[in-house]
């Protein structure tokens, strides 16, 4: 298996769960959709299937943050579980930012820490500058609830701090059904944060034996990709 086939199991995943919440109007604009381009529903692609997403969105426009809501780390493949099998959220974070690329198409994440605050914020690629906003959204809200998988009853929304750089749009009230937490937007950049301090908290559901093999594995399948990559 490589990096691709990885990709397709997690957007097959990503296409199951979006039917559960995307309303009748939706789905049939997503079935049409999949059979105008000949799209199998085992084997999509995640380009295609963000694709597929930007098409339904002016119907659903609060879709990306409805999804990205009830979607857990088991629905990210390998990358969701070497993330929760870590110790802590630190080991968590690093594992997330490193194999992104497993789970992810169109955005890579950065971590800046100073004393109080750990940062993390996504870095677009230049094919998906067009899709913005709807990246901002997969972002917020999928390291939302990977905080709350993450650290279980340590999780803490009052600790938690959102920022978007794009306007409050006029589905705002999707934000704050799903983000508890202090939510600002036209700020200089899209981030989430939470207290420096957390980075130590325990992960409620580490197991290190399946770490030691999802991270192995994530790595592996890392290389695979650089070398083939000219």
């Amino acid at each position: 298996m490589d990096i691709k086939k990885e990709n397709q199991r997690v957007a097959a995943k990503h296409l199951e769960r979006l039917r559960a919440v995307i309303d009748e109007s939706s789905a049939s604009i997503l079935d049409r959709q999949l059979k105008a381009r000949g799209i199998d529903q085992h084997n999509i692609q995640l380009e295609q299937f963000h694709q597929l997403i930007v098409l339904i969105k002016p119907h659903q426009p609060d879709i990306t943050l409805r999804l990205f809501q009830c979607l857990t780390l088991s629905d990210f493949g390998l990358y969701g579980y070497a993330c929760a099998s870590a110790v802590t959220l630190q080991e968590a974070i690093q594992h997330s930012i490193k194999f992104m690329p497993l789970s992810a198409v169109r955005y890579q994440e950065k971590e800046e820490i100073d004393t109080r605050w750990v940062h993390i914020y996504p870095v677009v690629l230049p094919d998906f500058l067009d899709q913005v906003i709807d990246i901002d959204e997969d972002f917020a809200a999928g390291n939302y609830s990977l905080l709350k998988d993450l650290l279980g009853d340590n999780f803490d929304w009052n600790m938690v701090e959102i920022h978007f750089s794009h306007n409050r749009p006029d589905y705002g009230r999707a934000y704050d059904d799903i983000f508890q937490c202090r939510v600002k937007f036209e700020q200089p950049k899209t981030l989430i944060r939470y207290p420096v301090s957390w980075l130590t908290k325990p992960i409620s559901t580490n197991d290190s034996s399946l770490a030691e093999v999802c991270v192995s594995r994530c790595f592996e399948l890392l290389n695979e990709s650089d070398r083939k990559t000219p």
